[in-house]
């Protein structure tokens, strides 16, 4: 839903079936920034698809006259790919974080709350953010000033395979974000068993069931993000339970074939609509 693309979908319209996938909103976490263009194209649309309530209730407002069905399809993962390492132990336990450097993500949150958590501050605990971007030496500055940068691990941006051996160590998969559609860590976070501390927002209640495959807070709150993150410590059976839960999620509502299927059907629905 970002209104850049919607000139291109206009565009194409013209000569084209097209469907509308809605994945998330403006940078600065507003549906739409020209609502009337945006307006257009799901006007001219055959078919439009959303990977989140949040975004489907947000284009139902936009256009209530929309003329076509609006189908809740969410984000998929390799279910296969994200479980098929074993269980490693780390020399150290940490929680694990991914994304983009960005305001967004509420990396700087995290490491406030990190900064709270009595296993990190005891030098039990590490904290393990992977990713890129402009906000990197911002967030090693939060860390320097939190007293906490030797706990703090930065390894960049990795590939697949190493992010999947990251998921299958970590003690929770933490994701602060301020705004979201359906965010892929959640989803592979689950599929590799681990429990889920996140932001309460938009996508994220879609893929996180709480107290049942991990925990939701709300967002921009260090306070209740660390008080999440020791109920987790505490009680590591637990743990492992949400994580078994969200694997399960993963493997039945969130996997590439059930998704693609999905996708597949929206896909032929909006051809004939447009045939002679």
């Amino acid at each position: 839903a970002i209104s850049t693309f919607a000139p291109w979908g206009l565009l194409a319209a013209r000569e084209k079936p097209v469907v509308v996938s809605l994945q998330g909103g403006e940078p600065d976490g507003r549906f739409v920034s020209h609502p009337r263009l945006f307006r257009a194209l799901l006007a001219r649309a055959s078919g439009v698809g959303a990977c989140a309530e949040s975004l489907a209730r947000s284009a139902r407002a936009l256009d209530p006259s929309l003329r076509v069905p609006l189908e809740v399809i969410p984000n998929g993962v390799d279910v296969d790919f994200f479980s098929a390492t074993p269980r490693t132990s780390s020399s150290r336990a940490y929680l694990l974080a991914a994304g983009r450097f960005t305001p967004q993500k509420g990396f700087d949150v995290l490491l406030a709350a990190a900064a709270r958590v009595d296993a990190v501050r005891r030098g039990n605990l590490d904290l393990v953010v992977a990713g890129d971007g402009r906000g990197e030496s911002e967030l090693l500055s939060s860390a320097r000033r939190l007293g906490i940068a030797e706990r703090v691990q930065l390894p960049g941006a990795v590939d697949a395979s190493t992010l999947r051996r990251l998921y299958q160590g970590a003690v929770a998969v933490v994701v602060p974000s301020r705004w979201e559609g359906l965010p892929l860590v959640c989803l592979e976070a689950m599929a590799s068993a681990r429990p889920v501390i996140a932001s309460r927002v938009d996508g994220i209640p879609d893929a996180v069931v709480d107290e049942e495959t991990g925990l939701l807070v709300p967002a921009d709150d260090a306070d209740m993000l660390t008080a999440a993150i020791e109920r987790v410590l505490a009680d590591p059976a637990w743990a492992e339970r949400l994580g078994a839960a969200g694997a399960k999620r993963a493997r039945t509502r969130f996997a590439w074939p059930i998704v693609a299927a999905r996708y597949l059907g929206l896909l032929a629905r909006a051809v004939p609509a447009v045939r002679p």
